[in-house]
């Protein structure tokens, strides 16, 4: 059975990682393995695409990062920060108010005793309002429109799960006088190696990998019913099986769907990134967590991160990295202003004192960031992973089956579909 895979991110690659066919290839539109797990480097320092971190409870998962790392990683305590009109205080904010001014906070809390908790849910805004009451579901409105472009009430809340606390009213009336408040983070602890950026956590996928991958080897063409693959350099594969971890659009895209699955990836919607990576003196101060969000509508700064503290890197020089989210296609970008506009930002927050700190910085685009979860994202994925399916097509991965997977969840996505091949085999 000859398999090939579109894609050689952690999906991709896990699946040729665990599937017993002989006859295997990966084909990989950019130069390297990792997709939105790989990293860049700017002055020898390491840089992923927006913030990324290591947890799993999965065994399987546990033992492959083992195995990458070799005991070479750094494991801190989950402990992120908010800025807000120039306070920054511990995350989350439903049980760290005390450094908000008194009216907030005292909002926040009356908000919070009269929430209704009976409330039909219908969307995320509903979640937020039944949980925890007008004022802090405001925060959460106000980060959500920046982080996703989207209003909440226009979100679902089949994504939540364990991602967001809902503390006793105790916890909150006692984050309103201390900041020596339990972490209710989902997360207690994460992972990081101290080299080769977040993708060395999954090094033994493709490190003894046997089967071929092909580089800056982008499809351009997938005809369904010849199952046959066709590439931008003009080779063609015919293909058994295919497992494509490319986004939903892109795959329709250049597939020969009917104009009905054309169609329902018209109703997908998803966020874009600019990444801005900065390089500075080890003398700044660093106000904040190992990442931080920022809550201030007037800023285009999102979330902010010290990669150099995730790594544990003790270096001569610093790294911050900022990301920026926007919709492709229906938000224009000015780089190079939005990149004068952060590093202003990032002196207005105090994580730098002046452009002079800068050593070096670049930025880059990530077309595809994270998966928004609105109320045609379900029946239109059932639909379009549906037809595929149905053509011996696998559909894997955060954008292949268009979740907002964590690692962990996109490794064991490529591995059931491993599973399911080699049962077929």
């Amino acid at each position: 059975m000859k398999v090939i895979i579109l894609g050689a991110g952690l999906a991709g690659l896990s699946c040729a990682y665990f599937v017993k066919s002989q006859d295997v290839r990966i084909y990989e539109k950019e130069d390297h393995v990792g997709g939105t797990a790989a990293s860049t480097y700017l002055m020898g320092k390491a840089f992923d695409k927006g913030v990324h971190i290591f947890f799993s409870k999965n065994k399987d998962v546990l033992e492959i990062f083992n195995r990458s790392v070799d005991d070479k990683y750094s494991k801190r305590r989950s402990a992120p920060f908010n800025f807000y009109q120039g306070t920054c205080f511990k995350h989350p904010i439903q049980n760290n108010l005390w450094k908000l001014p008194f009216e907030v906070k005292k909002r926040c809390l009356l908000d919070y005793i009269r929430r209704p908790s009976s409330m039909r849910v219908r969307n995320y805004h509903d979640w937020c309002l039944r949980n925890y009451g007008q004022g802090i579901a405001e925060f959460y409105r106000m980060y959500t429109t920046k982080f996703y472009r989207t209003d909440p009430r226009d979100m679902t809340t089949d994504w939540i799960g364990n991602r967001i606390s809902t503390p006793t009213l105790e916890e909150v009336i006692a984050g309103c006088f201390t900041e020596e408040t339990e972490y209710r983070y989902y997360q207690d602890y994460y992972m990081y190696p101290r080299k080769g950026g977040f993708l060395a956590c999954f090094s033994e996928l493709f490190r003894e990998l046997r089967t071929p991958v092909f580089l800056n080897s982008e499809a351009r063409g997938v005809d369904v019913n010849m199952r046959t693959v066709f590439f931008k350099d003009g080779r063609r594969e015919v293909f058994d099986k295919l497992v494509s971890s490319i986004p939903l659009p892109m795959l329709v895209h250049i597939s020969n769907c009917p104009a009905s699955i054309k169609k329902e990836t018209e109703k997908l919607r998803w966020t874009s990134a600019l990444v801005v990576n900065v390089v500075t003196k080890n003398s700044i101060h660093l106000p904040g967590g190992d990442w931080n969000y920022i809550y201030d509508v007037d800023k285009r700064v999102t979330r902010q991160s010290y990669p150099f503290i995730l790594s544990g890197d003790e270096g001569n020089c610093r790294s911050i990295q900022v990301e920026i989210p926007f919709l492709m296609g229906k938000e224009e970008v000015d780089v190079k202003e939005t990149v004068e506009r952060v590093i202003r930002e990032l002196i207005e927050l105090k994580i730098l004192n002046s452009p002079g700190e800068i050593v070096a910085q670049n930025s880059g685009i990530t077309d595809f960031a994270y998966v928004i979860h609105d109320r045609n994202r379900r029946s239109s994925v059932r639909r379009i992973r549906g037809y595929f399916r149905e053509r011996g097509v696998y559909t894997i991965g955060r954008f292949g089956e268009w979740d907002n997977l964590w690692s962990d969840q996109a490794i064991l996505s490529g591995r059931r579909c491993a599973e399911e091949l080699n049962r077929t085999t």
